[in-house]
């Protein structure tokens, strides 16, 4: 299923020192074959608009700062059990031309 969805996200650095994330923001990466790994900064307001109307089988669109859209799958969401809160978000880079597979 694929959906109108778009969720802006913001691409960070990897630092040798850990750093606070950026208010409401939540660490992502996005994978993908042909594509570069990506390390995300994504909101985290808006990341639960779009999770509650796309799920984890929906197709949907990042938009990166450069105006650059793709589309996703949510692969993994990772909770912090004792804050009780996401603490990572992982995506899969979907493309049209190639079977979805098991992973």
């Amino acid at each position: 299923m694929t959906s109108n969805l778009t969720l802006k996200v913001k691409t960070r650095e990897k630092e040798k020192k850990r750093r606070e994330a950026p208010l409401g923001a939540i660490p992502g990466i996005l994978y993908g074959r042909g594509i570069d790994n990506l390390m995300l900064w994504v909101d985290r307001k808006e990341f639960n608009r779009i999770w509650e109307e796309a799920g984890e089988s929906t197709i949907f669109k990042i938009k990166l700062e450069d105006g650059e859209e793709r589309n996703v799958l949510i692969k993994e969401v990772q909770r912090d059990i004792l804050a009780e809160s996401l603490s990572i978000l992982i995506f899969i880079k979907f493309g049209w031309m190639r079977k979805l597979r098991q992973w």
